[in-house]
């Protein structure tokens, strides 16, 4: 019996200890987890904080760039007005200087010398190109500005009739080539990059045979075209200078051109999300080639007119 009894008292304190033991292990296992716990807790807090700052930060660049729209749009339509009121204003005097030109000529036609002739022809001449320059800047600053919607437009309906009046005979050839889609777009303004496109490859053509070639392609995210002349080509170092509105060539003297719709061009498309470019080689030829999104809509509201485009 004291053997029996000294068993059980073996047994309890060992069931005590190792009670004991676990209690310990367990509380050292919680202190772990809670000490793990609050240092998630915080880790998590701190990150909370953290992206909190930044967005904050995000907030008020937003709120600085909604600004910077605001103030640019509002700068823009005050240029655009300045420049139809300059324009508007300036063809007046412009106008009187050339009426009284022809006057003179008139009154004085049985007395003029002919050097006094030519001098008032170059400056009707003058007065004329004046009045085309300010055209030109009127039409540059406001090209984006069409009210036409957008709508499903047929390029190869549309380009069968823009090329008709620039085929003056049979030294003038303009071909298409491709599978011209259907696109969603504003016709008025496509219409308007296409005829200048055009122009400026027949114009500045020195060729007796004029050939142009308008081709295009797509990929799934963008519509490509292209406008490929026999002309004289370009230089590489002048390929920067054709898209800057008035910058031209040749002197007005010997081709009169206004070296507004190449740019008229680049602003448009560059409107669409899009690019222009060009590749050209002396004495052979260039190839002015444009590109833009298929959402056109989409993408004019996201940019804006003054952002630049981006290659598809």
């Amino acid at each position: 019996m004291p053997f029996f009894n000294n068993d059980i008292f073996l047994i309890n304190e060992d069931f005590l200890v190792n009670a004991l033991l676990s209690f310990i292990l367990i509380a050292v296992q919680g202190n772990y987890l809670q000490s793990n716990k609050n240092e998630v807790i915080q880790a998590v807090e701190k990150q909370k904080k953290q992206l909190e700052a930044k967005n904050a930060v995000l907030e008020h660049k937003n709120e600085l760039l909604n600004t910077y729209t605001v103030n640019l749009e509002r700068t823009n339509a005050e240029l655009r007005k300045f420049v139809s009121v300059t324009s508007h204003d300036l063809k007046a005097p412009l106008r009187a200087i050339g009426s009284l030109a022809g006057f003179i000529e008139d009154v004085e036609s049985k007395t003029l010398k002919v050097e006094s002739r030519e001098y008032l022809d170059l400056l009707k001449n003058r007065v004329s190109r004046m009045d085309q320059l300010l055209n030109a800047l009127v039409e540059y600053s406001t090209i984006t500005e069409s009210s036409h919607p957008n709508e499903q437009v047929n390029t190869e309906v549309l380009l069968s009739g823009i090329i008709k009046p620039f085929i003056s005979g049979p030294s003038v050839q303009i071909e298409l080539k491709g599978n011209f889609p259907v696109i969603s777009i504003n016709q008025k303004l496509l219409s308007k990059v296409f005829a200048n496109l055009i122009q400026n490859a027949l114009l500045f053509n020195d060729k007796e045979n004029k050939c142009v070639l308008i081709s295009t392609h797509h990929t799934d995210d963008c519509f490509v075209f292209s406008v490929k002349d026999n002309g004289p080509g370009i230089d590489k170092i002048f390929y920067d200078k054709i898209f800057v509105v008035f910058q031209t060539l040749k002197p007005r003297d010997e081709l009169e051109t206004m070296g507004v719709g190449l740019a008229v061009a680049k602003k448009i498309i560059e409107n669409w999300g899009g690019i222009i470019s060009v590749d050209s080689q002396l004495g052979v030829g260039s190839v002015f080639s444009f590109s833009f999104p298929r959402n056109t809509s989409t993408i004019q509201k996201q940019i804006g007119v003054t952002d630049e485009g981006k290659i598809c």
